[in-house]
């Protein structure tokens, strides 16, 4: 699990144009990290299948957020590489 959420990490950074590292931090009291969804279960409980690519769906994500949220947000200096 935790590869695929690096690659979903460094798709990420490659979509909105930045390098990425991922950090595996030990496991905090009380999370629960074997929690996964069964997207073929649903998939068959439901009867309707994912019609958007993980890819496609996540940069349609970053978009809908590029051109949704305000550019000069309160953490803006947290996007500044220079600090």
């Amino acid at each position: 699990m935790a590869a695929a959420r690096t690659r979903a990490l460094h798709l990420l950074g490659e979509i909105v144009g930045r390098e990425t590292t991922a950090v595996h931090d030990p496991a905090h009291q009380g999370n629960n990290h074997h929690l996964l969804a069964d997207l073929m279960q649903a998939q068959g409980e439901l009867d309707f299948p994912a019609q958007t690519p993980f890819a496609a769906g996540l940069r349609a994500t970053v978009d809908w957020y590029s051109c949704t949220l305000d550019t000069e947000h309160p953490n803006k200096e947290l996007d500044d590489d220079t600090t």
